[in-house]
């Protein structure tokens, strides 16, 4: 079906077709016939004139963006208004006249890291990477690539200092964290891993090889929150509860405080409470295998595995087997014995929800700083840690590795008057044993 193409005459919008573009060739062909013998020059005025009158009545100016360093006009496409962009006035005016002419655009056979970038998305798909993780991907693409020199620049003239340039340009803008440098790296050494598999590049010239990501670390965002910020304290940890209490004394099927309750008492991650099933309550301990993910390109729950693609066991406690079987009962009572743990009367918990129930807690109660199911998550491994639990053992009860249980989820928390009884039971010791 041909494009919708349109152009303003006299304020009026007028359908613009080859028939009438193509009037001044039809003019071109009556002085060929009359044997004119300059018609070389004749052809090249003809067709700045069509050129002049096309871009004339394009009814959307070009602009400059400064920041993308690019031309950009707009076109009527069926009815849908579409945005395009080149580097130079020049090569957009040329867009355009094709555009109105059914001229085809020339192929540009450069492969581009724009192209690269295409085919490695191409094949995360063919992977079956989530729809979650492709959606980040793109995202990413806006936020760091789209319209830069780096993206139009060919794949295969980009040396390692353009990308060490790159980065730096990038963590100093975006004020990116070493997590977020490090996963804006992936993004480039993915693209150009994928431009070596597909044989565009050979594997010695990939630029990846070369980089000195050493020489980011100093520009790195530094800025940590501190432990009052990344965990509750005992006093916040009260007025939480009551105040889920309250919840559920003023309507007892309300589902998200019980959600709440529970990651309290595991440790467990939101999406891990959402999808437990009773059939991984055992007698003595629960299996965590599963995990509830929201897909947000299709708008659709899913249960799938844990973050960590790993089963893990949480012995039932006292009190987490007095909470399950609160849970047990209320679904008798309203009618709802399902699969999972947190689903009765029609309700079923679901971690997006949950999330938002915990911030709206947050923000009635008016704490300091924001306090997530993360920041219970932090404070629960920190209370086993100071207890005697080694990072192993934690991180088996709570889902991650030694390495991540120390650097990410073991504060100090222990309250001042405790630290300040350790502070004088050390001094004492110190002093009766100089003494001696």
């Amino acid at each position: 079906m041909p494009m919708s193409k349109k152009m303003v005459k006299n304020g009026v919008a007028e359908e613009v077709t080859p028939n009438n573009i193509n009037e001044l060739d039809a003019a071109l062909k009556s002085i060929e016939e009359s044997g004119n013998m300059d018609l070389q020059c004749i052809r090249e005025l003809i067709e700045m004139e069509k050129r002049k009158r096309i871009l004339l009545q394009h009814p959307y100016e070009p602009k400059y963006n400064e920041k993308k360093d690019r031309w950009l006009t707009r076109f009527n496409v069926d009815g849908k208004i579409v945005q395009k962009s080149k580097k130079t006035l020049k090569e957009l005016e040329d867009l355009i006249v094709r555009f109105y002419t059914g001229e085809e655009e020339p192929e540009d056979k450069t492969y581009t890291f724009s192209k690269g970038h295409d085919k490695w998305m191409e094949m995360q798909k063919e992977y079956g990477k989530s729809n979650n993780s492709i959606r980040r991907y793109e995202t990413d693409w806006f936020r760091f690539f789209d319209g830069t020199p780096f993206a139009r620049a060919d794949l295969s003239s980009i040396t390692s200092k353009d990308i060490e340039l790159f980065m730096i340009n990038n963590i100093k803008k975006f004020n990116l964290k070493r997590r977020g440098a490090d996963g804006l790296y992936s993004y480039i050494s993915g693209v150009f891993y994928n431009a070596v598999i597909d044989k565009v590049i050979p594997p010695q010239d990939n630029p990846c090889q070369f980089v000195d990501k050493k020489k980011f670390v100093k520009f790195y965002n530094t800025d940590e929150k501190t432990i009052e910020e990344r965990t509750l304290s005992q006093e916040e940890l009260t007025i939480l509860i009551n105040k889920i209490n309250s919840d559920i004394l003023r309507k007892r099927d309300y589902i998200y405080p019980y959600g709440i309750q529970f990651a309290l008492l595991t440790g467990m991650r939101c999406g891990e409470i959402a999808g437990l099933r009773w059939k991984y309550v055992l007698n003595d301990h629960i299996i965590v295998c599963e995990s509830e993910k929201y897909d947000v390109v299709n708008k659709t729950y899913e249960q799938s595995k844990t973050k960590t693609g790993k089963t893990r066991t949480i012995p039932i406690t006292e009190e987490i087997n007095t909470f399950l079987n609160k849970m047990r009962d209320l679904q008798r009572e309203y009618g709802q014995e399902g699969d999972f743990v947190f689903s009765f009367d029609g309700q079923k918990l679901r971690c997006k929800n949950l999330t938002a129930y915990m911030n709206h807690k947050c923000e009635q109660i008016k704490f300091d700083s924001h306090k997530s199911i993360h920041a219970i998550r932090r404070t629960f491994n920190s209370y086993l840690r100071f207890d005697g639990v080694s990072a192993t053992e934690a991180g088996s009860l709570i889902g991650n590795t030694p390495r991540v249980n120390d650097l990410h989820y073991t504060y100090d928390i222990q309250n001042f008057d405790k630290k300040k009884f350790y502070m004088e039971s050390a001094e004492k010791k110190m002093v009766k044993s100089s003494l001696a």
